[in-house]
């Protein structure tokens, strides 16, 4: 998929389950002064429910067994933040948790209005050109300022430090440019955005 990135370790490894990256995650944070979390994304949950499974039933259970339910139990622990582009699925969530709730959005059906959104959910992900339209200069999308009069947080997503801009030389640059303006970037390489982030 990726042809120009290392493939040495192809093979090396099986996708854990969501309960193992839970298990790894709590022995890690063990560790450490500042918890690594996790963000959550059940992907198409109609798909999951026509096939007989029931994964807001089946995530929240996990979630219970190692205490991270709520935002007060996995705060110091393992923070989590669930994601979704069903809008159903986030609604029904909530009935259950009170961890935060983040409305996925594709750039093919963008809202025009973010208050129906904040009714439901702490945050917004949309893919990076719909939030930057243009990087030179950098122009911001009116999403912008109506996700900040409504309190809700923008983690952006679709950033490949191996297939940036051509605007940036180097990761840092495009981190640094972003940062003022998003809470949250969803990417490949989490050692380079969070050097960009804490500095």
């Amino acid at each position: 998929m990726h042809p120009s990135r290392n493939q040495h370790l192809n093979g090396f490894f099986h996708v854990p389950t969501l309960e193992e990256t839970i298990q790894l995650m709590l022995q890690v944070n063990e560790k450490r002064g500042i918890p690594v979390g996790i963000y959550i994304e059940v992907k198409c949950p109609i798909c999951h429910q026509a096939l007989g499974f029931h994964p807001k039933q089946e995530l929240t259970t996990l979630l219970k067994k190692y205490n991270l339910i709520t935002q007060a139990e996995s705060a110091s622990v393992a923070p989590v933040i669930i994601q979704n582009f069903d809008k159903a699925f986030l609604q029904d969530f909530a009935s259950s948790s009170d961890l935060p709730r983040v409305q996925l959005l594709s750039p093919k059906s963008m809202p025009d209005n973010l208050t129906d959104i904040s009714t439901y959910a702490h945050g917004i992900g949309p893919h990076a050109q719909t939030v930057f339209p243009s990087y030179s200069p950098l122009t911001l999308s009116p999403l912008v300022q109506q996700a900040r009069d409504l309190g809700l947080l923008i983690h952006i997503w679709g950033v490949y430090d191996d297939n940036l801009p051509s605007d940036f030389r180097h990761a840092g640059e495009f981190y640094s440019a972003v940062r003022p303006h998003v809470q949250g970037v969803f990417t490949e390489y989490p050692d380079r955005a969070h050097s960009a982030y804490v500095e």
